[in-house]
């Protein structure tokens, strides 16, 4: 069947319409786009870059469509696509634009009916066309605050001495042995309590006498047991949890970190070399700071600059629930938001995280 390949597209229009096309005309079965066909034997590869998808060489007034009264153009449908998503592009250059000039065909269609209907009358209607217009104009707005902020290598330069310290880091290897549980089945992974601290003390040691980190590790390699990666790894201050990173700070070249005990495993680590990378290694990171830093304090103000007022009276704050008697209760004005969340915590297993 056709049409179980037509829905990519359809699924990535910024319209809630879309969403009701789909659901109408019960196509949307997939949202694979139809692969090219198997090359012959030793025919080199077909390499599809996500660009805009190649239009017939006609003249962007001239009329492609109809529906009803209304007329696309060439370059009206063009603009069309070019709001697609890249993968949506690339299957509209590979399978040519027939699928997606049907289904927006059948779009408009729907719409020009809702609105003969006067659909778009209706105040919930209204409510949710008004809040995607500006919703769209704040992401323009938005694009155009990026667009505009110009960033010098000497302001790259100049974060970065004022900064250094948060680019400080150090390369660690994290070791950890899992203990089994008391009442745990017999074929559970992990090692008695006694056991598993004794594996931990021989790694340890091993370590701690400068042996080489491969060696040890496939000497007391343990399979859902012994979890010890040779190849260390870079953290920064405060990617690690408590004791482990104020270890990793302290600790000189070459040192491994006391055996910390909690009720999954034994673990420690081992610095292998504090570091700071030099400007030209985390430049884009201080581009992606700076402007994050300066779009920010552009939408900063112009929120202050719209003299905003909340009713206090109708935007209140929920009050916590019911303290416990004897508690202290929240303080005055306290707000019931919560915080920003924790920097992201490196992709590797933290030291004590459950193994």
């Amino acid at each position: 069947m056709q049409h179980k390949h037509q829905c990519a597209w359809r699924l990535a229009l910024p319209s809630a319409a879309l969403m009701t096309l789909a659901a109408v005309s019960g196509w949307a079965q997939s949202s694979t786009p139809r692969p090219a066909q198997n090359p012959a034997p030793g025919a080199p590869a077909l390499s599809v870059k996500p660009a805009a998808p190649s239009m017939p060489q006609v003249p962007p007034d001239k009329v492609v469509m109809k529906v009803g009264d209304k007329q696309i153009t060439a370059g009206e449908f063009q603009a069309i696509i070019q709001t697609l998503p890249p993968q949506v592009q690339r299957a509209a250059t590979i399978q040519g634009l027939k699928d997606v000039g049907d289904q927006y065909a059948k779009l408009v269609a729907i719409a020009e009916k809702a609105a003969a209907d006067g659909v778009d009358q209706k105040p919930e209607v209204k409510v949710k066309l008004e809040l995607q217009r500006m919703q769209l104009l704040a992401q323009g707005e938005y694009q155009k605050i990026n667009e505009d902020i110009k960033i010098t290598p000497d302001d790259i330069n100049q974060y970065y001495k004022d900064h250094i310290k948060d680019f400080e880091q150090v390369e660690i290897r994290q070791v950890s042995v899992r203990k089994k549980a008391a009442n745990a089945k017999p074929d559970a992974p992990g090692l008695p309590a006694a056991d598993a601290k004794a594996k931990a003390e021989a790694i340890h040691a091993a370590l701690a006498s400068g042996q080489d980190a491969q060696k040890v590790h496939d000497q007391f390699k343990l399979d859902n047991v012994v979890f010890f990666d040779p190849n260390p790894r870079a953290v920064r201050h405060g990617q690690l949890a408590g004791a482990m990173d104020q270890a990793a700070w302290s600790l000189k070249d070459g040192e491994v970190s006391d055996i910390q005990d909690n009720p999954v495993n034994f673990y420690f680590l081992q610095v292998v070399k504090h570091d700071t990378p030099a400007l030209a290694d985390v430049s884009k990171e201080i581009e992606g700071k700076i402007k994050e830093q300066k779009s920010q304090a552009a939408l900063d103000s112009v929120t202050s600059g719209a003299k905003i007022w909340l009713d206090p009276e109708y935007f209140t704050v929920n009050k916590p629930a019911a303290q416990n008697e004897g508690s202290n209760p929240a303080a005055p004005g306290a707000q019931a938001v919560p915080g920003p969340p924790p920097p992201p915590q490196p992709a590797q297993q933290s030291s004590t995280a459950k193994p």
